[in-house]
């Protein structure tokens, strides 16, 4: 199945066009309303980039044992292949392209480790888990090193590493409200 998958992938990066759209690097920081993000984006070929993160991701949390709903900052490592589908129709209709400034389809993995959790809440440790999301999302500039990124998605929050009975998958969402600073 993977094979399929990934031969699947390398055919369509080999259909594309020869035109460098995509950026070949950036490499910066991002913040939102719950986060600090460090990224690095790589380009794959035309439409196409690696995009991976590593930062402290915020979430609002609910926990049974504990009581009540408060915020917690956890690590995280991303990796999202993803593509820019309207890059050459912003091109022709005069419109920013630069660093990578499209509208975007991407599939983010984002493993969070049980490391350690940063709340309000004494016992705030929440197990180790693996969130597969499809995401749409659109990135603009703001000026030259300024830009921000806007988008969101559903997918699935897997657990990871030594489980409780009765945990299984659950619905997660990927959820891109963020301001970032472009370095080179």
């Amino acid at each position: 199945m993977w094979k399929s998958i990934l031969l699947l992938f390398f055919i369509i990066l080999n259909f594309e066009s020869t035109a460098q759209e995509v950026e070949k690097s950036l490499f910066g920081i991002q913040t939102g309303i719950l986060g600090f993000w460090v990224s690095n984006e790589l380009r794959l070929s035309p439409h196409w980039s690696f995009y991976s993160e590593i930062g402290l991701d915020g979430s609002i949390t609910t926990k049974e044992i504990h009581g009540g709903t408060f915020p917690v900052f956890l690590p995280v490592f991303s990796i999202e292949p993803r593509h820019y589908y309207n890059l050459p129709k912003r091109k022709a209709d005069a419109k920013d392209v630069f660093h990578n400034s499209g509208n975007f389809f991407s599939l983010s993995l984002k493993w969070y480790p049980n490391w350690f959790g940063l709340s309000d809440n004494n016992n705030s440790r929440l197990g180790a888990d693996i969130f597969v999301v499809p995401t749409f999302g659109i990135k603009r500039n703001i000026n030259w090193n300024w830009n921000y990124e806007l988008g969101g998605g559903v997918g699935l929050g897997i657990p990871a590493g030594s489980t409780q009975a009765g945990e299984v998958l659950r619905p997660v969402y990927n959820i891109l409200l963020r301001v970032g600073y472009k370095f080179y």
